[in-house]
């Protein structure tokens, strides 16, 4: 063999050398965060629909998700406890009600100062 060959297969076989002696280096996904938004608004789950197209253990319906607390519900609606009211359907739809202003006869007198 010429003296070309030979260091054409000496830096061949190197090569291979160093690469098999090299860990195999797979990139990592790091894990993305996803905001916490079940503070804010619970998570329902999809209606499951029988034959008549009646969803099935579904309390309460908001946003065509449905739940089975009514605190998660009229969370889902953003709409707070307080005013909150589930309407008497099947599934139940949440009805936030508005907030009332008591008429003057009937507001907390004011103490004189």
């Amino acid at each position: 063999m010429n003296l070309k060959t030979l260091l054409l297969a000496a830096s061949l076989i190197g090569s291979f050398a160093l690469t098999a002696c090299q860990s195999a280096q797979t990139p990592v996904k790091q894990p993305t965060v996803q905001p916490d938004d079940s503070a804010e608004k619970p998570l329902g789950t999809e209606p499951v629909l029988n034959a008549e197209g009646v969803p099935l253990h579904c309390e309460m319906m908001v946003g065509g998700l449905c739940y089975l607390d009514t605190e998660a519900a009229c969370a889902a609606a953003t709409c707070p406890i307080d005013r909150c009211v589930i309407l008497e359907t099947y599934p139940g739809q949440v009805s936030c009600q508005p907030e009332t202003e008591l008429p003057a006869d009937e507001r907390p007198a004011q103490s004189p100062q």
